[in-house]
This record gives C-alpha cells, structure tokens and sequence, in this order.
C-alpha cells in the first residue's frame, strides 16, 4: 500500500511525507517551489511581520552593528579597488587633499540611473564585487566638488558669477 503524501526529495531522493513548510526532513531542500513559499507568506503575513518586529526589537543594536561593520569594510575594500583603477585626484585642477571634496562625474548621463546612483554612495552600500562591476562599466572623471560645479554650470549655460 502506498503512502498518499508521500514525495521524492529532487536533491537526495528520499521518499518524504508532506510537511506543512514543504521542506526535506532529510537534506531541507524545499520540496513545494517558490508558489508554495509566496502562499504560505501570503496566508501567514501578520505572524511573520510580528516575528520579525520581535527579532528586531530584541537583537537591533547587534544588526545596527553588524551594519555599520559591513558598511566600514565595503567603504575599506571598495576604495581599495577605485584606488587600483583611478588616482584620487581632481583631473582637472589636481586637488586630493580631502577624499570627501572628491566626486565622480558621470560622462555620459544615459549611463546615470536615477538622483542616487553615484559612486560616493556605491563605496559604502554595495559589496565589493558589485562595486568592481560597476566601476569598469561606467564611464566617469573623477573631480572635485568646486571642478564638478563648474562643469555642470557651464553645461547649463548658467556662468552668473561677475556678471
């Protein structure tokens, strides 16, 4: 007689019996694919938000922590890597005496996805891999802020200074 619930496991083959989370007992391979997974967040959405809100509210000064220390080693690792393909220097009057005078000029504004997307903010939020990704696909000068002003004064057409 064969066990009505019963489902072969797709990674290690063992005959396992329908469970309501839809995972392997075995190996925990999820067994009911992605739907099952939007369904039960669906069904279950006010237990898992209260269960998260409890998380948060007993270990949030260890995530803030963790955050701020993976942030330091992306802003570490990150400026690293820009420092291997471009010299932290205004190209065009030389200035490098402070890093956070130095901004980077998008050349072509196609490339630019939004207000945010600059690489200031791609040093602190995006792993190394994704920051290396985007920085040898876009292309860019680097300047420093008084520098970069000017270029997009000009590119307006708005030299009001002495006027």
């Amino acid at each position: 007689m064969a066990v009505k619930n019963a489902i072969n496991c797709g990674r290690c083959g063992t005959k396992t019996f329908y469970r309501a989370k839809g995972f392997c007992s075995k190996c925990y391979y999820i067994i009911q694919g992605r739907d099952y997974a939007k369904e039960y967040c669906r069904k279950n959405r006010e237990k898992i938000l209260a269960t998260q809100a409890l998380y948060r509210e007993q270990n949030g000064k260890m995530l803030r922590e963790k955050q701020r220390n993976r942030m330091y080693q992306y802003k570490k690792e990150n400026l690293a890597t820009l420092k291997k393909h471009r010299e932290l220097k205004c190209e065009v009057c030389g200035y490098d005496k402070c890093f956070a005078a130095i901004e980077f000029h998008h050349c072509d504004k196609t490339q630019k996805k939004g207000r945010n997307d600059y690489l200031g903010r791609w040093i602190y939020n995006h792993p190394p891999a994704v920051f290396k990704q985007k920085l040898l696909s876009v292309d860019f000068r680097v300047l420093c802020a008084n520098c970069h002003r000017e270029i997009h004064d000009n590119e307006n057409g708005n030299n009001r200074v002495n006027k």
